[in-house]
């Protein structure tokens, strides 16, 4: 029997820097994860839930999403095309600039199929749905049977995305939203039909995929989308654009009125509605070193993140510029002085990879968690919290850990209350059959039989129909949101008796506050359709209870409500209760235009940009107006208040209007000018007030924001012309702005005889061609001298990259002159050095040998390794390369190696014979053990390579655990290893370690912070953590399974032991130490596992790069 099959209930914590347990319990009882504790303001009371199985291992296997329908049938998607499908721009850096170009799914289909050699084998990867059902009632799936199988072609993603409505399955997997129909009606011939397509152009992070997928009380579906962008065509044949940003989108069951509702979101998984409608998710993070974030999503809201911000900065991986407006506008962080105004800020910085998300819809689980949000981790954790109105927005109270061990990916109430969760297992991001379904419950027999509870279930059980709109209405009343919503759209569908019934149920003052809010959204969905209607709800905007007023203005905004309507709604924008002036300025935005204007002014002035969704809404009824006449919007360049100004702009901005926002450019508040920059630069640009923001460089001060600067250094190159040119060099020649930005307009200019694709600022995809290179010459001949003359290395250093990509032999003199200059900055020589071997200087020989003999031994290296490119059969290289082995300077005698091992001369091969004997007797320095071995080992020399391996394989038996790694213990350097920490694709150790310190607050991350490891673990141990991960797990972090003779199973680590006891520290929340003391007679087995999640980095990264990796490591030390 399927119920007394083994049950592998999967956990892990990391250990080291990464660890993995996998614990298992005995047949025939359930597993059960003890209670944690919570974290918060206050003290929470240990948790009252508990964890079972409802599928076991082998009946699923990578489930991603979960739905679970009114009669208990639970439906999982399953995914194979998890690196077999969707490509991953990670493994295909090269592909990055025709993914951001990317503008189409054929448009992607393009890159694949020219691109991929092994393209159609994606094909032979379906997606697949499982239906799991129990038959008996024993709390276990007994039937399995996958409903669906497809999705297979080059350009489809994951099944991630599932939800149950209206008796019907809908499904996300990009590129299409899709509703399964079975055919048969039998389920043997169940369809995937697309009600929308267009989603994922671009190919980016495996995961950024489309989720969420749930009906809103409105009665349409909604989802959301990771940042691989859409270009959705409608059923009205209207093109709904969103490049380069994850999104959240609805549309009616029937396919019609598809909206993009919100946008500029990084990765958001599953989305939330609470009982009121307003709508949350917990966004991924973009490993920066920021951190995931929790939203509020009003309609149009923009989240800041777009997807060319992954690859902008100094890392190895994107290297297109430092400058990451995600980072330096502090976009990911809740609501700050400074950020954009188009910014609609996150609520907290909150979570470690988010994954499920779902609000109790009322009735389940037991009467403590009745209003909290449940939220997956991908640390393996499930946390709970509430949400409670702050303003226009809201605050997180209550927030503590629930449950760890399970790899939970989505997370769904089930009609019997009980949380259903899809566990992923102890197995990595790939497909596996090796996955499960939890419960998550109160197992209390008086929750068990809770009546309401016990009701819900039969309401969702038995549905609607025969019901008539008297026996309806009163399912409005219910506790459950499930069975509220049930009614309200079968009222809906119940002709002039529902709409009747619905009317009376909205006005009625006597009634609960609940029944009439679903009463309003009934009639909102009418509405839709009826003008009609929409005047029945007109007197409720004057209601004696806020949220009444609230939630009317709210179902107007989508009405065809007429003028008359629209000017009650504005009236709201003075209502007392923040949240009644907020669902105003967004139903404005549809509803309002001109005449509105002076209440819309009012509320932005009065709320001073204080509550950011209240300056949202001023926004969202501000771009109405302006949609009416553009010149209201451009008029108010001239108002006095700053607040209304900066409006203006975002409003400008969402509507295209680049000529009207040039005079905002000439602000006297520098917050105005900068967003009026962003406005017209940013994205795909306004070429209305380009020109104006390219000509604005000349009036730059000191001062002026370095967001304003950088657009109007970009803008120039955007228009490549010759004016733009001399205005960058009369930039860089004034001296007036920061070295960061004179040094990218210098940056800028190197660009100008290549062709252009990615921007400087957010990295947005311009195609553009090169544009003049005498130009370019005719721009340096004005400020070459200033910036080889600079005192600011990062000046010099730009200026010195400009001659070498323009090929400007004018500088010759200037840099050769440098170079033979003693009293010089070594930096400064070295970048006049490098640019006379680009523009192949005559003097560069005798450069060179000057250099050579030079004090510093940065200059020396950069001498010895242009010699040896440059001259390789030069008399004068061998004697250099001797004095160089000979060098107090380490990094010196790393680079005489490694130019050693590239020749083959009998004089080479000396040398590295006698460093090898060197190496073989223990008296090599540590800091040149691996770049001699590599030398021998990559030699042409048969003998140095028999000798390599021999000291390899001796290593290995030394220390089976390092090998020859143990020789990139000392050497390393500390600056690449940040690099390769903070930026290597492969190894993405930001992924799950943070390298600074944590925000306040901040929730734990997937793996242990790196910030200050040096101090508490030594080279050795940071070696081995690196290479082998799970060769030293922390007792601290290993977690054992004790299962009990009671039937119990306990996870946690050993506090304390004696004969008689074991003192056992349970896994709550961060910092909390919860200890359980268990009598040893009790104990039944113990396991323990010491396999580690991290991958090995010896199969990701080089030796040197290990080397290097550890040097960093070792360097973050504790502040004293």
């Amino acid at each position: 029997m399927l119920k007394r099959r083994l049950f592998l209930f999967h956990a892990f914590l990391i250990s080291g820097l990464s660890g993995l347990l996998s614990a298992q319990s005995t047949p025939d009882e359930p597993e059960i994860l003890g209670p944690a504790t919570g974290k918060g303001g206050a003290t929470v009371a240990a948790t009252t839930l508990q964890a079972r199985a409802f599928a076991l291992p082998g009946m699923v296997g990578s489930v991603v999403a979960i739905a679970v329908a009114d009669d208990g049938t639970v439906y999982l998607t399953q995914t194979y095309r998890r690196n077999n499908g969707e490509p991953d721009i990670r493994k295909n850096p090269s592909w990055l600039e025709a993914s951001l170009a990317s503008r189409s799914v054929e448009d992607k289909r393009a890159i694949i199929t020219s691109r991929m050699k092994d393209w159609k084998k994606m094909a032979a990867f379906e997606e697949k749905i499982i239906r799991l059902r129990d038959l008996d009632g024993d709390g276990k799936a007994d039937e399995r049977v996958v409903h669906f199988s497809g999705l297979n072609n080059e350009v489809d993603g994951l099944a991630a995305g599932l939800a149950w409505s209206g008796g019907s399955l809908f499904l996300t997997c990009t590129p299409g939203f899709y509703r399964l129909e079975d055919a048969d009606h039998a389920g043997d011939r169940v369809e995937a039909h697309p009600l929308a397509y267009g989603f994922g152009i671009h190919i980016g992070y495996g995961g950024h995929d489309m989720h969420g997928a749930l009906q809103g009380p409105d009665g349409r579906l909604y989802w959301s989308q990771g940042d691989r962008g859409a270009m959705v065509t409608d059923d009205r044949g209207v093109t709904h654009a969103n490049p380069c940003q994850g999104a959240v989108f609805r549309i009616e069951p029937d396919g019609s009125g598809f909206e993009i509702f919100a946008h500029g979101l990084r990765n958001p998984q599953e989305i939330a509605f609470d009982e009121f409608g307003n709508l949350f998710t917990v966004d991924n993070d973009g490993d920066f070193g920021d951190q995931e974030r929790w939203v509020f999503i009003p309609q149009g809201s923009d989240s800041g993140w777009r997807m060319p911000y992954q690859f902008r900065s100094s890392k190895p991986w994107g290297s297109k510029s430092a400058y990451n407006p995600w980072m330096a506008d502090g976009l990911y962080l809740p609501a700050q002085a400074g950020q954009p105004a188009y910014l609609t800020p996150p609520l907290l910085n909150y979570s470690a990879g988010p994954i499920g998300f779902v609000k109790n819809p009322g009735t389940a689980l037991d009467e403590r968690y009745r209003d909290f949000f449940f939220l997956a981790h991908s640390n393996k954790r499930l946390t709970a919290f509430r949400a409670e109105p702050l303003g226009a927005g809201f605050r997180m109270l209550d927030e503590h850990e629930v449950l760890r061990g399970p790899f939970i990916t989505g997370i769904e109430f089930g009609p019997d209350g009980a949380l259903y969760g899809a566990d992923w297992g102890d197995n990595k991001w790939e497909p596996h059959e090796k996955g499960g379904v939890l419960v998550v419950d109160n197992p209390s027999p008086s929750v068990q039989q809770n009546p309401l509870r016990l009701e819900t279930k039969r309401l969702l059980g038995q549905g609607t129909a025969g019901l008539d709109p008297v026996a309806l209405v009163e399912w409005l009343n219910h506790a459950d949101q499930r069975v509220r919503l049930a009614g309200q759209f079968a009222l809906v569908k119940a002709g002039p008796e529902g709409e009747k019934a619905l009317r009376k149920r909205a006005a009625d003052t006597e009634a609960s506050l609940l029944a009439r809010v679903h009463a309003i959204w009934g009639l909102g969905q009418l509405a839709r359709q009826s003008t009609e209607v929409s005047s029945a709800l007109a007197p409720l905007l004057t209601d004696a209870v806020a949220e009444i007023r609230a939630q009317a203005a709210r179902v107007l905004g989508d009405s065809r409500g007429g003028a008359g309507i629209a000017d009650a709604v504005a009236l709201l924008l003075s209502d007392p209760e923040p949240r009644v002036r907020l669902q105003a300025g967004l139903a404005l935005n549809r509803l309002g235009g001109a005449r509105h204007l002076a209440p819309v002014l009012a509320l932005l002035q009065e709320n001073a940009g204080t509550d950011r969704y209240l300056r949202h809404a001023g926004i969202m009824a501000l771009t109405a107006a302006g949609k009416e006449s553009k010149e209201i919007l451009s008029d108010l360049a001239g108002h006095a208040s700053i607040e209304v100004r900066l409006a203006a702009v975002v409003a400008l901005r969402r509507l295209g209007y680049g000529d009207e926002l040039v005079p905002f450019l000439h602000d006297t508040s520098s917050e105005v000018a900068a967003e009026a920059a962003r406005a017209i630069h940013d994205d795909e640009s306004l070429p209305g007030g380009l020109e104006a923001l390219a000509e604005s460089l000349s009036a730059v001060t000191a001062r002026s924001p370095e967001a304003l600067v950088r657009r109007a250094v970009s803008a120039n190159r955007l228009l490549g012309t010759r004016p733009a040119a001399l205005r960058l060099a009369d930039f860089i020649a004034s001296g007036t702005a920061t070295p960061a930005v004179r040094a990218e307009a210098l940056e800028t200019l190197a660009t100008w005889s290549v062709p252009f694709a990615l921007d400087r600022v957010q990295g947005w995809y311009r195609g553009l061609p090169a544009a003049s290179s005498s130009d370019a010459h005719l721009a340096l001949d004005h400020c070459i001298g200033a910036g080889l003359g600079s005192p600011d290395e990062v000046v010099r250093a730009a200026a010195t990259l400009a001659v070498k990509s323009l090929a400007y032999t004018q500088a010759l003199p200037r840099l050769e002159k440098s170079v033979f200059d003693d009293t010089a900055p070594a930096e400064q020589r070295i970048s006049a050095l490098g640019a006379l071997r680009a523009l192949n200087s005559s003097q560069l020989g005798k450069a060179v040998r000057a250099c050579l003999q030079a004090g510093d031994s940065a200059l020396r290296t950069a001498a010895l390794t242009i010699l040896a490119q440059t001259e390789p059969t030069s008399a004068e290289l061998p004697g250099a390369l001797d004095r160089a082995l000979a060098a107090a300077s380490l990094d010196e005698r790393q680079v005489a190696w490694s130019l050693l091992a590239r020749r083959q001369d009998p004089s080479a091969r000396e040398h590295i014979a006698r460093a090898m004997d060197r190496l073989e007797g223990g008296e090599l320095p540590a800091g040149e053990r691996l770049d001699v071995y590599l030398a021998a080992h990559g030699s042409e020399d048969p003998t140095l390579v028999a000798r390599a391996k021999a000291w390899e394989a001796a290593a290995q038996g030394r220390d089976p655990i390092l090998g020859f790694f143990a020789l990139a213990l000392e050497g390393g350097n500390s600056s690449k290893g940040r690099q390769i920490a903070e930026g290597h694709l492969a190894a993405q150790c930001t992924g799950c370690h943070r390298l600074d310190p944590p925000l306040p607050g901040a929730s734990p991350g997937t793996g242990p912070d790196l910030a200050g490891v040096g101090s508490r673990r030594d080279r050795s141990y940071l070696l081995r953590a690196v290479v082998n991960p799970s060769a030293d797990i922390d007792e601290a972090y290993r977690l054992t399974q004790f299962a009990l003779k009671s039937g119990e199973t306990v996870f946690g680590t050993v506090a304390a032991e004696t004969s008689e006891t074991v003192t056992i520290r349970l896994p709550g929340a961060p910092g909390a130490n919860v200890t359980r003391e268990v009598p040893t007679t009790e104990i039944l087995s113990r396991q323990s596992q010491n396999v580690s999640i991290m991958p090995p980095m010896s199969a990701l990264l080089t030796p040197l790069e290990i080397r290097d990796l550890v040097a960093f490591l070792a360097s973050q030390k504790e502040a004293p």
